[in-house]
């Protein structure tokens, strides 16, 4: 099965910081992947979600390389993109990532926080190119490595 037809099987999304990263950046292996998960928002045929972790994880590296124009153009992408919820991190959030981090005490603090997000909204599935994610089974996850 295709991502793509992977990702019509359900009416909503969560994107992980790899997505992001991946798309901005035209990764050669990984930002085609990408893009099908963002056309997909954006066509309005499922609901697109991620949260300010991501901000925070993307902006990262450029802004110690003082690329402020790659970091503008990240904020501009998660903020102003009319298909993508931009979701805070509530203490909700914060209280169901310390839940997950208690059932999978390998899952980063991060990682947690994207998830517990992505559970709360209801999202249907969360996509990354974390592997390792694969192990919670609290939520649907979709790996782009799975579809190359």
């Amino acid at each position: 099965m295709s991502l793509s037809e992977e990702i019509s099987r359900v009416g909503s999304l969560f994107i992980d910081t790899s997505i992001v990263i991946y798309l901005l950046e035209a990764h050669a292996q990984f930002g085609p992947l990408a893009r099908q998960v963002v056309d997909a928002y954006q066509s309005g045929s499922v609901s697109g979600y991620t949260s300010v972790v991501t901000l925070t994880e993307t902006i990262t590296k450029p802004a110690a390389l003082g690329d402020q124009a790659y970091v503008q153009r990240c904020l501009e992408f998660l903020e102003q993109d009319p298909g993508l919820v931009l979701l805070d991190i509530t203490a909700r959030v914060a209280e169901r990532a310390g839940r997950l981090r208690g059932k999978y005490p390998k899952l980063k603090t991060a990682d947690a926080m994207q998830l517990a997000a992505a559970i709360l909204v209801g999202a249907e599935a969360f996509v990354t190119n974390d592997v390792g994610l694969k192990r919670v089974d609290d939520v649907r996850v979709i790996v782009l490595r799975d579809y190359l």
